[in-house]
């Protein structure tokens, strides 16, 4: 999803890749950024932004910029899960051969003392599931790949 992107007076050119991805990565302006939302409650009310706060938003047919791409990392996410921190392998909930829908649980990891569902980043067949219960993982270590 490309968007431009206005903060304080000042335009940023944006592209949001997955949505459902953990981290959603980012590109404002040809670099990239890696986001890791928290789970929001959903009986809690938005908070109303001040001023300075507010963040307007336009379509624009905007791109990154090649050089700054990471095509082997880009690669290997689009046909695995990765770890988006280190952490311990709490769960994992699907098999191998099993078809997933983009956004399905798929494990959960552990990092520091908080419980984080790893999602299925689009619809996929589950292809070898990489690690087990307990297991310590690195910062984009595959875990799954379909």
């Amino acid at each position: 999803m490309k968007k431009l992107v206005r903060v304080d007076g000042k335009t940023y050119e944006t592209e949001i890749e997955d949505l459902l991805a953990r981290p959603i990565r980012v590109w404002v302006d040809g670099e990239l950024f890696e986001i890791f939302p928290e789970e929001a409650e959903t009986n809690v009310a938005p908070k109303a932004l001040n001023a300075a706060q507010r963040v307007s938003t336009d379509s624009a047919p905007a791109a990154p910029n090649p050089a700054r791409i990471d095509t082997t990392s880009r690669t290997v996410q689009d046909n695995a899960l990765c770890a988006p921190m280190p952490g311990v392998i709490l769960e994992i909930s699907v098999k191998r051969g099993e078809r997933v829908t983009a956004g399905q649980a798929v494990c959960v990891l552990e990092a520091m003392k908080m419980k984080n569902i790893l999602r299925a980043p689009r619809d996929a067949t589950v292809a070898e599931i990489l690690v087990s219960p307990g297991q310590h993982v690195t910062h984009q270590q595959v875990l799954v790949q379909f």
